[in-house]
């Protein structure tokens, strides 16, 4: 049975790819082609499988996918259904973002409503896909780089979800938690920054500062997210480089001596300019 879909796929693709001619009453459209979150960004947690979805303004015949130009895969229709999930693996991401340009091609049924190839009722349309790779430190990732274990019952955790350059600025995205698990009466104190720096610019670094605050036993502190820190840049010169410098603490009062912290530099070149 596998073998059997497996050719029918194949052949499926092979007719789609040639050229004709067959009139159908109404062209078809893809209307929307978009990541399984509704977003055209997503982040990398180390399982490299997401998901795509593709709808068409009436029911298609078949629909051919790839990404990058790579190998292609396709289903057909049922001669009702508008919309299908597709999926990629094999993604990685990174700080500054992989980015990865998703093609879907469209068949249409004929007026009789068949699937008649080769045809020329179809459409084609791409969509880029950029995947991160975030930067998280937690209280098991400090035991592990043999950092002070602190009180097993305040859970921390600070991430760098990404630093980036998007062809008109520079930035980064950071958050920061905590929670005291604790069953007993004491309350924790906790307080911290994000900040940027761009180390070669004349620019002031960028911060965003979280509030000393009390939490007791079953509180948490926070979610607090860095908003934007960004510095402007609109294309980066061939000789020229911006180095990045991306800083984030949290500190618990008497509990995780070293507190949480993240600090990483990236450097950006011409060769990260966005290209159209």
């Amino acid at each position: 049975m596998f073998k059997f879909k497996s050719t029918l796929i194949a052949l499926a693709i092979t007719f789609f790819m040639l050229a004709g001619f067959v009139n159908s009453s109404d062209a078809i459209e893809i209307v929307e082609l978009r990541g399984y979150n509704g977003s055209n960004i997503d982040y990398y947690y180390g399982y490299p499988f997401f998901t795509f979805y593709v709808r068409t303004n009436e029911p298609y015949g078949g629909l051919i996918w790839s990404v990058d130009g790579g190998p292609k895969k396709a289903t057909l229709g049922d001669g009702k259904k508008k919309d299908h999930y597709f999926s990629f693996s094999n993604f990685s991401g990174s700080l500054k973002g992989n980015t990865y340009k998703i093609e879907v091609s469209a068949y249409g049924l004929d007026p009789n409503g068949h699937f008649v190839v080769p045809t020329d009722n179809m459409d084609t349309t791409t969509y880029d896909f950029t995947l991160y790779e975030p930067i998280i430190e937690t209280q098991t990732s400090r035991e592990k780089s043999g950092l002070s274990k602190g009180d097993p019952h305040v859970y921390g955790c600070v991430k760098l979800w990404r630093q980036y350059f998007d062809g008109s600025v520079i930035s980064i995205d950071c958050s920061a938690y905590a929670h005291n698990s604790s069953d007993n009466s004491d309350s924790v104190e906790a307080y911290g920054v994000f900040r940027h720096t761009i180390l070669n610019k004349p620019f002031d670094e960028r911060e965003t500062f979280m509030p000393a605050l009390e939490f007791s036993p079953g509180e948490s502190y926070g979610p607090y997210v860095s908003g934007s820190l960004s510095f402007p840049c609109t294309h980066i010169g061939k000789e020229d480089e911006w180095i990045s410098d991306a800083y984030i603490r949290l500190v618990i009062n008497g509990r995780l001596p070293d507190g949480y912290f993240i600090g990483n530099v990236i450097t950006f070149t011409n060769a990260d300019n966005p290209t159209d």
